[in-house]
């Protein structure tokens, strides 16, 4: 892509000034969901066509965020399912 162009000229005549980071992003099921309610600290979400139409239970372990708050990452998968007052207690 014409980023990947734009970072390969910065790399090679600006090496100084390049500070690699690795931005928090969400892998997500439902993209028009995600928009209307985004993962709080994501720079951008990533939508696979092959996770649509998986039901709740198959996006489980294929959801997610990516280099993101791993604390809350865990909370969310342990509370997964369970009434929203335990995920208030726990959080």
């Amino acid at each position: 892509s014409e980023y990947e162009l734009y970072h390969a000229f910065a790399r090679r005549d600006f090496p100084d000034r390049i500070v690699p980071r690795q931005l928090a992003f969400a892998v997500v099921g439902d993209l028009e969901a995600a928009l209307r309610s985004p993962p709080a600290g994501v720079a951008f979400l990533v939508a696979h066509s092959h996770l649509r139409g998986l039901s709740a239970k198959e996006l489980e372990d294929r959801e997610g965020v990516i280099n993101g708050d791993t604390k809350a990452e865990i909370v969310r998968r342990m509370v997964h399912g369970c009434p929203s007052e335990l995920a208030g207690l726990i959080v």
